[in-house]
């Protein structure tokens, strides 16, 4: 915990009797342009990745999604929204909808490992991967997250290809503080 502490990755509080009680850790913090996935940050930063399933179906792509997702209509996809914290604190809300034939994986297993290592174990291969970000409020993910309904959020959209094109649309709504995006450029 000192070494931690004298890094900057937490601070503590100490209280007589009490023990030490973690205050507040380092952000997950994120570059933009690379293919690390939250899973993997988490648990670099010496914290336990923990994801709460809450939705797995299948979902047939109709019009209205095909303009805002970039699938075909008629392609059928699994919707999947999941929870990820580091240890308790809330970091992300996660919303994928993947090519069906694509995920060969048991959704218990998205508790416990990384979405992109099973659906690498399955044979997928991201090739180009197209994102933008987007201001808006936490909305729905309010309580999750543990800031009120109008709080400013980053909601990062991405469209994911492999040899074959588009297989996954994605959402991923930051925690304000929890997690950030950051980067260098060198002209």
């Amino acid at each position: 915990m000192a070494r931690l502490e004298e890094r900057g990755a937490i601070l503590r509080e100490r209280g007589r009797g009490k023990g030490t009680t973690v205050v507040h850790a380092e952000p997950i913090t994120r570059s933009p342009g690379t293919t690390t996935t939250l899973y993997e940050m988490i648990a670099a930063s010496s914290r336990l990745p923990i994801t709460t399933l809450l939705t797995y179906e299948h979902h047939l792509v109709d019009e209205t999604f095909s303009v805002t997702s970039g699938f075909s209509v008629g392609t059928r996809v699994i919707h999947i929204l999941r929870h990820r914290s580091a240890n308790a604190e809330p970091i992300a809300v996660l919303e994928n909808w993947i090519l069906e034939d694509h995920v060969t994986f048991a959704p218990e297993r998205l508790g416990m490992e990384s979405m992109e290592m099973l659906l690498q174990e399955g044979g997928v291969r991201q090739r180009r991967v197209l994102f933008e970000y987007r201001a808006t409020v936490a909305g729905d993910h309010a309580e999750f997250l543990g800031v009120s309904a109008d709080t400013p959020v980053i909601d990062e959209i991405r469209h994911v290809h492999d040899n074959e094109g588009q297989y996954e649309y994605s959402h991923h709504v930051s925690h304000p503080e929890n997690e950030r995006v950051r980067g260098a450029i060198t002209p």
